[in-house]
């Protein structure tokens, strides 16, 4: 007989001696009942909250003397040895998820699922199928998810696989999870009710939970700056939360955003276009810009997706002006060098590069006046921070193109760069070279093309 089947034998006979102790112990003192919030959706959005009395399951398994009686039933210790058995249960011991907490855990859900005091086979079933799952595997990976604001995408899929994140249509029990650590049983905000989305991660056991927890945020991260690379809108992530499973204990959040601003602008999304943000968010984590020589894009993306999590249209159109500075400025140089580089690398034509180079002057001197105090705060650029985010993203796109298409050693055994140059000079020489000679302009464009266009 294997090891799994003796233990679903163990753990049948002692939940329907749990439940025996259970119903003593409500026939002395009645389950109590608190109040409850549910909430209803439609159309994959939340449509009204609703209260309604619950059994309060938590107040009866904290009842004095009801685990030590469930701890003497036969089998009790048999079957701890048993799951104590399990590599992952030892691995995991070391945060203090023993196996006679992961016994009592099993009774508890099964109870809970059933919502009463009784054996039902095919409930049984299905818990002792997750907790086999959760012993088997998932207690090797430590789960991660974090609401996704701002997202616009219809969708007859519960969950969309990007790779090692998932995209995962919000549910009664996340929705509850964010809502509620962020008002409360208060009344639900505004910035959750069109909530449609989480983002989930699951990241190996690193016996770190620092680390786990880097490796989560990490991932978040770089989703969220790729598709503000990707599409327009003011995507956002709330708070991120840990272990909301049925079978762990230290749930927690591990960053707290409870106060989450959300912008006018939704991105949105389609069947098509999500494969194509897919394929483009996994050619975007292969970069690599750690490098010297291509850390500046780095800068640059940190600063553009900054500028779209801030709320201040002042602090925006800086933050995209740095952004485009890390790109095409070089020591010293005048901003009409910049602007003559950013419509040149811009412009697919001669007017889109005049139109672009007009609106880049015009923006140095919105920036010069903003940084001088001598315009007002509460001025109205939404329409110039939309126009600047349109470039600079574009932008970006090219140089990562670039980085792909050239490297430093290539360049050098061309004898195209000098040993005192970086690629970026050589990049910016191109482009001052590329004012007066269009076929190099031509031949420069080709090389700011590909995975990222």
């Amino acid at each position: 007989m294997t090891r799994q089947k003796i233990l679903d034998d163990f753990l049948e006979n002692i939940l329907k001696e749990s439940i025996e102790i259970f119903n003593e112990s409500h026939l002395k003192t009645p389950l109590k009942q608190t109040q409850d919030k549910s909430y209803e959706f439609k159309n994959d959005l939340f449509n009204k909250e609703t209260s309604s009395k619950k059994n309060d399951f938590r107040e009866f398994f904290s009842r004095k003397g009801l685990k030590p009686k469930i701890e003497k039933i036969e089998d009790f210790f048999l079957a701890v040895d048993l799951i104590s058995g399990y590599p992952n249960t030892k691995i995991y011991s070391k945060r203090g998820l023993d196996a006679i907490n992961l016994l009592h855990t099993f009774i508890e859900n099964y109870v809970e699922s059933v919502n009463d005091f009784k054996f039902l086979e095919s409930k049984y079933k299905n818990i002792f199928k997750s907790f086999i799952k959760f012993l088997n595997t998932d207690i090797l990976q430590v789960h991660y998810f974090t609401p996704l604001f701002r997202l616009d995408f219809s969708s007859k899929y519960t969950q969309k696989d990007l790779g090692n994140i998932k995209l995962t249509k919000i549910n009664k029990d996340t929705f509850k999870i964010i809502k509620e650590s962020m008002v409360g049983t208060g009344s639900v905000p505004g910035t959750v009710r069109r909530l449609g989305y989480v983002l989930e991660s699951v990241v190996p056991f690193q016996n770190n939970t620092d680390e786990e927890d880097r490796i989560a945020i990490n991932r978040f991260q770089k989703f969220l700056i790729s598709a503000h690379l990707f599409t327009d809108g003011d995507l956002k992530m709330g708070s991120i939360y840990k272990n909301f499973t049925p079978w762990m204990y230290n749930s927690s959040k591990i960053l707290n955003m409870s106060d989450v601003t959300l912008g006018p602008k939704s991105s949105k999304l389609n069947s098509r276009s999500y494969l194509e943000l897919k394929t483009f968010y996994n050619k975007f984590l292969d970069l690599n810009l750690n490098g010297k020589d291509w850390s500046f894009i780095q800068v640059a993306l940190d600063r553009f997706s900054s500028s779209i999590l801030r709320n201040n249209s002042i602090e925006k159109i800086v933050d995209l002006n740095v952004a485009l500075e890390c790109l095409f400025s070089s020591p010293g140089e005048t901003s009409l060098k910049i602007t003559n580089r950013v419509s040149l690398l811009y412009g697919s034509d001669e007017l889109t590069q005049e139109e672009c180079w007009i609106f880049i002057k015009n923006i140095y001197k919105l920036r010069n006046d903003i940084l001088h105090g001598r315009k007002d705060s509460a001025l109205d650029i939404a329409e110039d921070i939309e126009e600047l985010e349109k470039i600079v993203r574009s932008s970006i796109r090219k140089f990562l193109n670039i980085s792909l298409n050239i490297s430093k050693k290539e360049l050098k055994s061309e004898k195209k760069l000098k040993s005192d140059q970086t690629v970026r000079d050589y990049i910016l020489n191109e482009l001052d070279l590329c004012l007066i000679n269009r076929i190099r302009l031509e031949n420069f464009s080709n090389i700011s093309k590909g995975s990222f266009s």
